[in-house]
């Protein structure tokens, strides 16, 4: 993501996109990029950043406060997989 730049989008994309359009998305990643930074500083990365190639045990140790985010992402995969309650017709 951060090796995105306007030459190169102009480049990919510029036959489909201004170069205004092609600078509002380079300010969107600059945001995203804020918010990941952000996240990464109040809970480190292994809590916010997925490591391909890299098995889960070698990665660093989520923080404690953590854990109440994964218990509730379990949840919700957990409800997602159940099958829905179908109430009978009145």
């Amino acid at each position: 993501m951060q090796q995105l730049a306007e030459p190169t989008l102009t480049a990919a994309l510029g036959e489909w996109l201004s170069g205004r359009e092609i600078r509002a998305m380079l300010e969107r990643r600059d945001r995203m990029g804020e918010i990941i930074d952000e996240l990464v500083a109040n809970n480190g990365e292994a809590a916010v950043l997925i490591r391909y190639g890299i098995p889960p045990t070698t990665a660093p140790a989520a923080p404690a406060r953590a854990a109440a985010g994964t218990d509730l992402i379990n949840s919700l995969l957990g409800a997602a997989n159940e099958a829905p309650i179908i109430a009978p017709s009145s």
